[in-house]
């Protein structure tokens, strides 16, 4: 399960970008939901909210699984917060 956590907490590895982790994650997130509206047919914004709000539990829980393995309180390589912000 740690392994899935921090797959999803660094978001399938952007956060382990060298230079701007966070920025590397807010593009992987915008890229995803790019995806998502066109394959997805995700055009209004309620459905990227709901979206967000449907995965932030799953956001809180890898999260805080990858924080106390790191044994940090906010490694700069999760970037799961920054995804969800932008969508």
């Amino acid at each position: 399960m740690k392994s899935i956590a921090w797959l999803v907490a660094t978001w399938f590895g952007c956060g382990r970008w060298p230079w701007g982790p966070g920025t590397a994650g807010s593009i992987g997130g915008l890229i995803v939901a790019a995806a998502g509206f066109v394959w997805l047919g995700l055009r209004e914004p309620w459905q990227m909210a709901l979206a967000a709000i449907v995965l932030t539990p799953i956001g809180i829980w890898a999260s805080t699984i990858a924080s106390r393995a790191a044994g940090k309180k906010d490694p700069g390589e999760i970037v799961v917060d920054e995804v969800l912000g932008q969508w």
